[in-house]
């Protein structure tokens, strides 16, 4: 009881993270925005290794590792993020914090399953420029907003060394974009919003293989394919002028987007392919990689896109494990911590101008234990996004994240009265 208890204070306390923009990059204005939640913290500071599972940790985005579940898990994790801006011209700083990921997994003899929900993507910006001779004009480019998923997922097992499962999203969320252009000397300057809600499912399905050798290691290897699917864009659009002294409303018109066809408009997301090995011996060590295939090219939005931007196909390549010094050390603290370690390598299938948009990180992070087999995770990650081979802006970004499992038994029958 004294878990789920501290478990619903932490996340009433964060729930200032969760209303937090989860993003402050330029490049949020791709697709429905950056993405998001690339795995729960332990997964993420093995450079996003979702092959890796084990007994006691939900692993958020392998839904077949839910049948290997024997203790019920509260996870919760929150991140603060800081991203240096800079191109030939000038350099921006800005820093953001949000809520990563929270739910709970539950295992049930055969088979386990977890319901929770993940701030998916983010869109944070603000952009401007300055043209004319004399720079006479001035535009501004705003964003804001995301998409969250509402999630249930099971596990079973079919055989000792094969488990399956599916995860069913709920997708729901509001995006706001913001176009702004006034000129010297004019005190009105003329305002284009454009606002969408999403909503809709999408789903994955996934399946490990675990295999023991020699008793005390073992081999993984993952499988899992994300289908492209269609969410519901219910859509306004608006234009009005505001003073820029007194910031009182001139004109003001909303767009009949019904007889353009926009007002409800359907928007296809992306497919991935995911496969993953990895090797360890039991609560000492483990290595893996991942490689994900995304077909960037099924996405679609009718009611916002730009000529300057195309969608193909990409990938995402990871690489990481752990080391536990000593897991049932009763003498040394430090013995029973695991150390995680990852790299990944990202080229999502973006193409600005025709040239690929591309990101890489490295994390690393430790799992402390607490109260029983329950652990605080935190850890550091650093990266870097760009367009290849030009001299837009270069965005380097480093983000603490902390994370919680806390563990707790359920359906123990009692053993004497």
């Amino acid at each position: 009881m004294i878990f789920r208890i501290l478990f619903i204070t932490i996340v009433l306390a964060s729930t200032t993270f969760f209303a937090q923009t989860g993003t402050v990059s330029p490049y949020s204005f791709i697709g429905l925005g950056e993405s998001s939640f690339k795995g729960n913290s332990i997964n993420r500071f093995m450079g996003g290794l979702d092959v890796f599972t084990d007994s006691i940790h939900a692993n958020l985005n392998n839904p077949s590792g839910y049948a290997k579940l024997k203790a019920t898990v509260y996870s919760l994790g929150v991140n603060y993020n800081e991203i240096n801006l800079k191109n030939s011209s000038s350099k921006e700083n800005s820093k953001s914090s949000s809520l990563d990921y929270f739910a709970i997994a539950i295992p049930a003899n055969k088979f386990g399953f977890g319901f929770g929900i993940i701030p998916s993507s983010s869109v944070g910006y603000k952009l401007q420029s300055q043209e004319g001779i004399e720079s006479d004009v001035l535009k501004r480019f705003n964003g804001k907003g995301g998409v969250n998923k509402a999630f249930l997922s099971i596990g079973f097992n079919l055989m000792p060394f094969l488990s399956v499962g599916g995860t069913l999203n709920y997708n729901f969320g509001k995006i706001e974009l913001e176009t702004y252009e006034n000129s010297k000397g004019i005190d009105y300057g003329t305002y284009l919003e454009s606002i969408s809600y999403f909503s809709g499912f999408d789903y994955q399905i996934a399946a490990n293989l675990t295999f023991t050798v020699n008793k005390k290691y073992e081999l993984q290897s993952y499988f899992s394919i994300s289908p492209k699917t269609k969410l519901t864009s219910k859509n306004q659009r608006v234009l009005f002028t505001r003073s820029t002294s007194t910031q009182s409303i001139g004109d003001f018109k909303e767009i009949d987007l019904n007889s353009y066809n926009l007002a409800k408009t359907k928007v296809s997301t992306y497919s991935k392919f995911d496969m993953g090995l990895g090797f360890g011996e039991k609560f000492k060590w483990y290595l893996g990689s991942q490689f994900t295939s995304v077909n960037a090219e099924s996405y679609k939005n009718d009611f916002i896109n730009y000529d300057n931007l195309i969608y193909t196909k990409g990938y995402k390549m990871s690489m990481g494990g752990f080391y536990i010094p000593n897991f049932i050390s009763i003498s040394d603290y430090w013995k029973r911590v695991a150390y995680r370690g990852g790299i990944r390598i990202e080229k999502p299938g973006i193409l600005i101008e025709n040239k690929h948009f591309i990101e890489n990180a490295a994390s690393f992070g430790v799992s402390l234990p607490v109260a029983g087999l329950s652990n605080a995770d935190i850890g550091f990650e650093i990266g870097n996004r760009k367009i290849k081979d030009t001299d837009a802006f270069k965005e380097t970004f480093w983000s603490i994240r902390l994370g919680f499992s806390l563990i707790d038994i359920w359906f123990v029958k009692r053993k004497y009265n």
